[in-house]
């Protein structure tokens, strides 16, 4: 049996799930570590790890790879509360990142080549 993405998607979400039932029921004294921000870490490594290469040769880096990461990493620091920051002072952390990924965006010389020539152009 080949493992798709479906499927390893599938396996993510039952053990995110079981980690929430362990961290909810009688167990959560044994079991109480967040475990949704490891995910996020998890699967933007997966992501960053599928590189693609351009025409030229150059590695692609894959910006939503990045993204998951930046939010597991904001997940992990407000659990818990590393630098006095929490769900509620630190939400402009993700506008800022929000930011950054559209001027990652707009200069990433991959995106510019893939956006419609004007249409007079040859």
């Amino acid at each position: 049996m080949k493992l798709d993405g479906r499927v390893i998607v599938g396996l993510i979400v039952i053990a995110v799930g079981t980690s929430l039932l362990l961290q909810r029921g009688e167990w959560g004294l044994y079991f109480n570590v967040p475990i949704w921000p490891a995910v996020l870490v998890f699967l933007g490594l997966a992501r960053l790890g599928d590189r693609r290469v351009d025409a030229a040769g150059r590695v692609r880096f894959n910006r939503t790879g990045a993204w998951l990461i930046f939010l597991g990493f904001w997940g992990f620091i407000n659990e818990y509360r590393l630098f006095g920051l929490h769900y509620g002072n630190s939400w402009p952390v993700i506008v800022i990142g929000a930011g950054a990924l559209m001027v990652w965006h707009a200069v990433d010389p991959l995106s510019c080549s893939r956006r419609q020539k004007p249409s007079n152009a040859p």
